[in-house]
C-alpha cells in the first residue's frame, strides 16, 4: 500500500455534558430565595439514561440581609420521569443547614413540569413550593458540523453560571491518493482542554494548545486562535483564525 498522500486535520470539541435530543428534564434548573440562589438542579439525559446533581443553597440572615453559607452538590439517586414529574432521591437533613450524619435520610422531592422551561419543585424550602426555570444558554449546547459528508466537528460547551468550559479532541482526515474516499483516522487523535474561552453574545472565542500537534517540530508552537460565530437560531460558523485559509465549518446545535 502507498504511503497516504493527504492528511486533513479536522477539530472535534467535547465537553462533560451531553443532552438527549428533545429531552424534557434535561438541563440546569434554578430557583432564588431573599434574591439569593436557593435551588440548582442539574439534570444529564444520555438516551433516556438520567443523572445529575442537586445543591440545596444554605441561606442565612447576618446583619440585615440573606447570604450563602453553603453550597454543596449532590449526587441524585434514581432520577426519573412518571408522565410530567421527575422524581429522585438525595441524603437530606432533617435540620436544616446540619452537616451531622445522624441527622440524614433519603428522602424523595418531585418536580412538576409546568412548561418548556418552567416547573414547581414540590416542597423544596422548608416545605413550601418553588417554582424553577430551565436555563436557556445562548451557547451551551452540542453543535455539529461535516466534512466531505463526515462528522467533522462536534462542539459542546459548558455554561456553569457564566464559566465557560470544554475540551478539544483533534481528529486527522486520512485517504491514500486522491481518488480514495475520505476516512477518519481515530488513532492519531488527543483531547486538549479550551483555553480562555469567552462568549460575547454572539461569538465564543477559544484558544488550543498546538504543542502537540506534530511533535518535535510544534512543541514550540503558540495557541491556534478559534471563533464560533452564532448566525442565527441553532446555527453558527466555526473559524480557525490562526489558519486563515481553512474554510468556515457550518455548524448546528442540537435540539434540547
Amino acid at each position: 500500500m502507498n504511503a497516504p498522500s493527504k492528511l486533513l486535520l479536522v477539530a472535534v470539541l467535547l465537553g462533560p455534558t451531553a443532552l438527549a435530543v428533545d429531552s424534557p428534564i434535561a438541563g440546569t434548573w434554578t430557583a432564588s430565595l431573599h434574591d439569593q440562589p436557593a435551588v440548582k438542579l442539574t439534570v444529564d439525559d444520555h438516551d433516556g439514561k438520567l443523572s445529575g446533581s442537586i445543591i440545596f443553597y444554605f441561606l442565612m440572615l447576618e446583619d440585615g440581609g440573606w447570604k450563602v453559607k453553603g453550597a454543596e452538590p449532590v449526587s441524585l439517586i434514581n432520577p426519573r420521569m412518571e408522565g410530567q414529574i421527575f422524581l429522585f432521591e438525595v441524603p437530606h437533613a432533617r435540620k436544616h443547614g446540619s452537616t451531622d450524619p445522624a441527622d440524614q435520610e433519603i428522602k424523595t422531592f418531585r418536580l412538576q413540569l409546568t412548561g418548556e422551561n418552567e416547573a414547581v419543585f414540590r416542597k423544596a424550602a422548608d416545605g413550601s413550593d418553588l417554582i424553577l426555570r430551565r436555563r436557556a444558554d445562548p451557547i451551551a449546547g452540542t453543535w455539529r458540523g461535516k466534512i466531505y459528508d463526515l462528522p467533522g466537528v462536534i462542539l459542546t460547551v459548558s455554561d456553569d453560571e457564566g464559566k465557560l468550559s470544554g475540551t478539544i479532541l483533534f481528529y486527522f482526515l486520512r485517504r491514500n491518493t486522491e481518488h480514495d474516499s475520505w476516512e477518519v483516522d481515530t488513532t492519531h487523535s488527543m483531547a486538549l482542554p479550551l483555553l480562555d474561552p469567552k462568549f460575547d453574545g454572539k461569538i465564543l472565542s477559544f484558544q488550543v494548545s498546538h504543542k502537540e500537534a506534530h511533535p518535535p517540530r510544534t512543541l514550540n508552537d503558540p495557541p491556534s486562535f478559534f471563533q464560533m460565530r452564532v448566525t442565527g437560531k441553532d446555527e453558527g460558523e466555526l473559524l480557525n483564525l490562526t489558519e486563515k485559509q481553512s474554510p468556515a465549518i457550518k455548524m448546528a446545535r442540537d435540539s434540547r
